[in-house]
Parts: C-alpha cells; structure tokens; sequence
C-alpha cells in the first residue's frame, strides 16, 4: 500500500495557484466540463449533470483507490490575477512510484502556457513530496497540442500504440511519454 501524504498541498507559481480538488469544485467547475472541445482526443464525454460530477469528485477526493494501489493527487488551476479556473492536472502515483499525467485546459485558457506551468509545479512536488521516480502519459497521436507541452517539459517518447483506444466512431492511436524524476 502506498504511503504517501494524505491530502496534496497547494501550489503556487507566478500566474497559477494549483488548489487540491475537492467536491465544492464541482458546482464552480461544470460548465467548463461542457465544452466537447475538451474530449476530442479522449474516449470520455462531458458530464452529464453537477450531480454526475460530484459524483466523480466524491470519489476523487477520497484520495486513493479502495484496493490501495493508486493514489490520486489533482488539482485545480487557478489564474492568480481574475481566480477563475484555468485547468486540472490529475496524477495517479501506482505501488511502483510510477506516476500517470494527465491535464485539461479550459478550451477559452488554452495556448498562454498554463499547462507547462502548472504540470511543472506538479511535477516537482511529484519528485519531492510523493517519491515519484518516472512519469507517464498516454496521448492520441493526433493531439499535436499535448505532444508538443509534454516535449518541452522534457518526456521522452518512448512507446507507440497502434489500436489503443476506438471512441467517437475513430481508432486511437497513443505514444507513451515519460520523463525520469530524481528528488527536488
């Protein structure tokens, strides 16, 4: 079982405070959730209600999985200078100090570089608080945006997937990026 801190901390860069997601997020979050934009490369849809997404916080929040090899550490982006949500990072740290990334922008926050700022964040703390040796993500080969973000953070890619996924009527394709940490 993995021993890791209980609830993530808050982070902080120039532009961003990354604040541990909790249910209350929900009601202030949904209507971004809506924008199909959002899941175009993605086998997920936007929720279909408040109830529905906090629904799925409830069980975010919980931290960890019920079987205890996963531990989840998100958190929401928020822009220091307006405080509206910008974005979600999402770690899942595995037994194996092998963490997953994944992260949203906000379709309308898209392209000003929040997700490099914050993924960064989190991957510091990711390396420092929680052990992580490696990082990965999975992305659609077709998602140009997110393969050029995980670049200049330093992944490296290391596997293709031919097949990995069929959604929205299209097979998917992925490339396995990952990045080795040492701590902070």
């Amino acid at each position: 079982m993995l021993t890791v801190p209980a609830r993530p901390e808050y982070l902080f860069t120039s532009r961003l405070v990354l604040e541990p997601l909790k249910i209350d997020h929900a009601r202030e979050s949904v209507s971004y959730w809506q924008d199909d934009l959002l899941y175009r490369y993605i086998p997920t849809n936007p929720p279909e209600s408040v109830s529905a997404l906090i629904n799925r916080y409830q069980i975010l929040d919980r931290g960890a999985s019920s079987n205890g090899e996963e531990r989840w550490v998100n958190w929401f982006m928020r822009e220091r200078g307006t405080n509206k949500l910008v974005g979600l990072i999402e770690c899942t740290i595995f037994n194996s100090n092998v963490a997953q990334l994944a992260y949203f922008v906000f379709t309308n926050h898209q392209g000003k570089g929040f997700a490099r700022e914050g993924c960064r964040a989190a991957l510091d703390v990711l390396a420092s608080t929680y052990s992580v040796s490696e990082v990965r993500a999975y992305i659609d080969t077709r998602n140009t945006s997110s393969i050029s973000l995980v670049q200049k953070l330093g992944f490296h890619c290391s596997e293709y997937i031919v097949g990995a996924d069929f959604f929205k009527g299209e097979t998917s394709d992925e490339y396995l990026w990952t990045l080795p940490l040492t701590a902070r």
